[in-house]
């Protein structure tokens, strides 16, 4: 699977860490713990999804999952 896959565009944390592949918002979602969301386990199914493939299209709603997930998760401190 090609984890190793870029994101369409690197997607920019608060803290100023970067996800730059699959691989890397994969890592943060399953970090982050977010289980019981469903929007995560969703983007989580997605970016699964991109890696099988590694199509770009699959790819981009990938990477837009994470985005809305990221836009309403509050990570604690």
């Amino acid at each position: 699977m090609p984890w190793s896959k870029p994101l369409p565009k690197p997607i920019t944390l608060a803290d100023g860490r970067v996800l730059a592949t699959l691989l890397d918002a994969r890592n943060l979602l399953v970090e982050g713990n977010l289980r019981e969301d469903p929007a995560a386990v969703r983007a989580l199914e997605l970016l699964l999804e991109a890696a099988e493939t590694g199509d770009p299209a699959d790819i981009q709603v990938a990477a837009d999952q994470v985005t809305v997930v990221l836009g309403r998760w509050k990570p604690l401190a």
